[in-house]
């Protein structure tokens, strides 16, 4: 049985959060991901049982911020 999966792009919308918070925790575990060739496929049942779940969302990528940048 092939499970459901999504891609980065998919994932980042669906989850608002940036890249490297999915890529972080593809790396630790915590999320299930394929790659078939050169693309990255995220299993979205264990996305949405990290993501989805958590009472505190991921923080949007805001960018690196410049030296001597005013807030």
């Amino acid at each position: 049985m092939i499970p459901e999966t999504i891609t980065y792009e998919e994932a980042t919308s669906r989850y608002k959060c940036d890249r490297q918070a999915i890529r972080k925790a593809i790396l630790e575990g915590k999320i299930v991901a394929y790659k078939p060739g050169k693309s990255v496929l995220i299993d979205r049942k264990t996305g949405d049982a990290l993501f989805l779940s958590t009472q505190q969302p991921c923080r949007p990528w805001l960018g690196r911020r410049r030296r001597g940048a005013r807030r």
